[in-house]
C-alpha cells in the first residue's frame, strides 16, 4: 500500500475565518463539512474544513459501497478501516487531523452486528454509514493563527494542483448572496435631486 503524503501549504489565518473559508472552497463541490471549535482550549483549538471526496464510503440496505461500487463485506466497519488505513507520513507540525474519512454511524448499523426486534419504517431514507475522504483539508489553528492547506495523496502533482486551486479560491471573494439580493439593480429605486431643497 502506497505511503499518503501531506501535500500541504500553511499561511497566517488573520484575513480568513473558518466560515469564510467553506463559503470559498465549499462553492460547487458536491461534498464539503465543517467542524468549527467554540472553545480555544487545547484539544479544541482547530476548526476544519473538508471539501470534495476522493473516496465515498456509504452503507445503505446492507449494502457496502466505495464510490459508488459495491464491496461484499459481512462487517462494514472492517470493511471501511480496511480501506482506509494506510501508511501516513505525519509531520510534527501538523495537527492531529489534516486528512481521513469524516461522517457519521447511524444507530440502525447495529442491526449489522446484534439481532434486535423488527425495524420502524426508515421515513428517512438516509445511509447507515457515510463517510467521505475529502480531496483537501483547511486546519484552522486558532492558538498560533495559522491556515494550514492539506492535500492528502500519493501524487505529487495532482495534490498540487489541489492546492492550487484551493488557494485560488481563498485569495478570491466570496461568493454571491443566493437570491434577489445578488448583483441585480439599485437596492433603492428612490431617487434625490442634485442639489439640496432646503433654504437658510
Amino acid at each position: 500500500m502506497e505511503r499518503i503524503q501531506p501535500y500541504r501549504k500553511t499561511f497566517l489565518a488573520d484575513l480568513e475565518t473558518p466560515v469564510t473559508a467553506y463559503l470559498k472552497l465549499s462553492e460547487k463541490a458536491p461534498v464539503s463539512f465543517l467542524l468549527e471549535s467554540v472553545e480555544m482550549g487545547r484539544q479544541s483549538r482547530f476548526s476544519i474544513v473538508g471539501v470534495g471526496a476522493r473516496r465515498t464510503f456509504r452503507l445503505k440496505d446492507g449494502v457496502f459501497t466505495v464510490n459508488g461500487t459495491p464491496v461484499a463485506t459481512q462487517d462494514p466497519l472492517r470493511a471501511l478501516y480496511e480501506a482506509v488505513h494506510a501508511p501516513l507520513e505525519r509531520p510534527p507540525d501538523l495537527p492531529p487531523f489534516f486528512g481521513g474519512v469524516v461522517g457519521y454511524v447511524a444507530y440502525d448499523l447495529i442491526r449489522y452486528y446484534e439481532r434486535l426486534p423488527s425495524l420502524k419504517p426508515d421515513d428517512l431514507g438516509l445511509p447507515d454509514l457515510l463517510f467521505v475522504e475529502p480531496e483537501v483539508v483547511a486546519v484552522f489553528d486558532h492558538l498560533k493563527n495559522l491556515l494550514h492547506l492539506v492535500a492528502p495523496g500519493t501524487d505529487p502533482e495532482e495534490a498540487e494542483a489541489r492546492l492550487f486551486w484551493a488557494e485560488r479560491r481563498l485569495k478570491g471573494p466570496l461568493p454571491g448572496v443566493p437570491g434577489e439580493r445578488a448583483g441585480g439593480g439599485p437596492a433603492s429605486r428612490r431617487t434625490f435631486p442634485g442639489r439640496p431643497t432646503w433654504r437658510r
